[in-house]
């Protein structure tokens, strides 16, 4: 299984660190459990005059960066709120299913067109509460991390 998370926005400082620190754990750890690799693409915001022509410009781009074959969730606040373990059976139903590449989708600052939720397999939520989006995409991949050590068995998830 891959997984891509595609992103409008470039991280920098912190966030960036804790990004790259999850994406290294999750690679190390996810050779364990048939997991091949985690691929993260982040694109500029676009400079288009309006929100709705911004949010469209967004989803062509981040559209064009997902994988041909496979699934892909949004991160919305309108979506599914997951227990970890429940996130973590979701991934794992994809993966025995056959899936081969599964995507998530963080919009930028306008959020994302009803566009690409239209076409996506589902939308995901972090919680109710409001976050940046460098710090959404630092909980998702700690959450796809804390998912693979349920998988492998390791005590970095004790509930």
């Amino acid at each position: 299984m891959r997984v891509t998370v595609a992103c409008i926005g470039r991280l920098k400082g912190a966030e960036q660190e804790l990004c790259e620190r999850y994406q290294k754990r999750l690679n190390s750890a996810g050779k364990q459990v048939s997991f091949d690799a985690l691929v993260i693409r982040e694109l500029g915001e676009s400079k288009k005059g309006s929100v709705v022509a911004r949010k469209d410009d967004e989803a062509q781009m981040l559209l064009a960066k997902l994988p041909d074959k496979g699934q892909f969730f949004c991160l919305d606040e309108k979506g599914k709120n997951f227990t970890t373990t429940d996130f973590s059976k979701k991934i794992m139903r994809l993966r025995d299913d056959g899936i081969r590449d599964i995507s998530f989708v963080l919009g930028g600052a306008d959020g994302l067109s009803s566009n690409i939720l239209g076409k996506s397999n589902g939308l995901v939520s972090l919680g109710g509460m409001t976050m940046p989006h460098g710090l959404a995409r630092v909980v998702l991949l700690e959450q796809l991390y804390r998912i693979m050590t349920l998988w492998s068995g390791h005590p970095y998830h004790r509930a």
